[in-house]
């Protein structure tokens, strides 16, 4: 069954980093060795709005898309720490991760409590 909740708040994070002119499209996409990195959120390697348009943006869309398993995760930290010299600037992006985060929060709860239940 389709998380359509998770891809509506894919989309509002997509359109908080295009109102930020943030968001790179085609032409912005990074060296296919910035997607090697093993380190979080590809810090080594790209930016943090890099990371969530090219990397996180796209795989939880598809989790979503398939009903899949939805990832624990706490992109509101990082973003609070990404951004921390611009808070006010990015309140609207920091506010679209803090949304995710809840979202993604209760799918993962629901799914562990239907692991425990033997569901």
């Amino acid at each position: 069954m389709m998380h359509t909740d998770i891809l509506d708040a894919l989309l509002s994070l997509e359109k908080e980093l295009r109102a930020l002119s943030l968001w790179g499209g085609e032409e912005g996409i990074p060296d296919s060795s910035a997607f090697m990195s093993t380190a979080p959120f590809c810090v080594d390697t790209m930016e943090f709005h890099q990371w969530l348009e090219y990397v996180l943006i796209p795989k939880l869309g598809a989790i979503a898309k398939e009903g899949g398993k939805i990832p624990k995760m706490a992109l509101l930290p990082a973003g609070e720490v990404y951004y921390r010299g611009s808070v006010r600037k990015h309140r609207l992006l920091l506010k679209a991760l803090r949304d995710l985060d809840r979202i993604c929060a209760v799918h993962t709860s629901a799914q562990e409590l239907k692991k425990d239940n033997g569901a």
